[in-house]
């Protein structure tokens, strides 16, 4: 999925300030709006009831099998995989852990549609308004000056 946005007054910014200067502007408002968008993606839902009383899912660890207490491993803390590449026009914004296409994904499972889990996509697109805008002032703050 790819989005394209134009962004007014970036031309007379490079005349004025040099491409150098327009491109850290840029990519100082990017890095603001993608630091967002990983804020607005990463809050956990509340977490569903065990459907089998047998086992309950311990966020950060795993499986529990309730009788025993034993914990299978399997969490790789989806909340502390999440990166921000920051370039002078454009952001990326991701998630490392294995299973992040299907939580977060656009490989999302319904279950995790159904409990809440935001989409790392549509939570982007819903801020595109403010990050077009975050852009066009940071223009104009540098223009002014």
């Amino acid at each position: 999925m790819s989005t394209e946005v134009k962004i007014e007054g970036l031309d007379k910014l490079v005349k004025k300030l040099g491409q150098i200067e327009a491109d850290k502007v840029t990519r100082q408002a990017l890095r603001k709006a993608g630091k967002n968008i990983i804020h607005e993606a990463s809050e956990y839902p509340t977490q569903p009831a065990p459907k089998n009383p047998k086992y309950r899912y311990i966020r950060g660890s795993g499986t529990m099998y309730v009788p025993t207490g034993r914990i299978q491993k399997t969490s790789e803390v989806l909340g502390k995989k999440w990166y921000l590449k920051g370039q002078p026009l454009k952001v990326t914004v991701g998630n490392k852990a294995s299973y992040a296409p299907y939580v977060q994904g656009e490989e999302q499972a319904s279950l995790h549609k159904r409990t809440g889990w935001k989409r790392l996509d549509k939570t982007a697109e819903e801020q595109l308004p403010d990050i077009v805008k975050e852009i066009q002032q940071e223009i104009e703050r540098k223009w002014r000056q």
